[in-house]
């Protein structure tokens, strides 16, 4: 079903969350009197969808066939968000995942997101997901792989300088749940359409990012390992992150 991101942080927030991450905040800068409007408004809005009903005065719940996907979005023990643009067309889609169940938020217009629920939870389905959308050509890293080093400021005209327009970019941004917060970690790919690329930021006094050749089944693994480690995370650290 479609949602704002009004929406969907209401929705969270009835189910007992205070932000969403992987979601732009609809009301960040904004006064508390706007923020109460739009609130009311995403509210009258979901009752009106059947994902909120009423529990008395000024009280609702989240309706029982929505209830184990907000669930994931309110609670995840991780968050995973692919950006990706292939010759222009771009793709935005986070998953919020527990031990039980994934869900997927995926962009669909300006502050629009298709929200449904996935029965994954070891984590094969989402690489299969991410996989798909990447469509990685087979390609094989080469005998002697090149390295690239770039100063991430003004690296989208760096790349275009480089390799003329790239066919399909890629970013994966990771949230874990540990005991005192989050644990982010992020994995980029590019594919110039003779060569495939495997994007990293480099920690330095000068933010700059590596590229590496590499082939595609070792981003494949990349990917698995990236979300091996997103599975072992642990509900008693999630709640102790909530």
């Amino acid at each position: 079903m479609q949602f704002t991101a009004a929406e969907l942080f209401v929705l969270a927030g009835v189910a007992g969350a205070h932000s969403v991450s992987g979601i732009e905040d609809p009301f960040d800068g904004l006064l508390p009197e706007p923020i109460e409007t739009q609130v009311r408004a995403a509210r009258s809005s979901l009752l009106a969808k059947g994902a909120l009903i009423g529990a008395g005065a000024e009280r609702w719940l989240v309706a029982p066939a929505f209830r184990r996907c907000v669930a994931s979005l309110a609670h995840p023990r991780s968050t995973l968000v692919i950006g990706l643009d292939r010759e222009g067309s771009q793709t935005r889609r986070t998953y919020f995942r527990t031990s039980r169940a994934t869900a997927e938020a995926a962009l669909t217009g300006p502050g629009t997101y298709e929200l449904r629920g996935l029965d994954e939870d070891d984590g094969t389905g989402l690489v299969r997901r991410i996989a798909n959308l990447w469509a990685l050509p087979p390609t094989s890293i080469p005998d002697s792989p090149e390295k690239i080093v770039l100063a991430s400021d003004g690296i989208a005209g760096a790349l275009e300088a480089k390799f003329g327009r790239p066919r399909m970019t890629s970013t994966l941004v990771t949230f874990a749940a540990e005991a005192l917060g989050w644990a982010a970690s992020g994995l980029g790919v590019l594919w110039t359409g003779t060569a495939l690329w495997r994007i990293r930021a480099l920690e330095g006094d000068v933010p700059c990012v590596e590229l590496t050749e590499t082939g595609s089944e070792q981003m494949i693994v990349e990917l698995e390992r990236m979300v091996g480690r997103l599975s072992s995370a642990t509900p008693e650290q999630t709640a102790a992150k909530t």
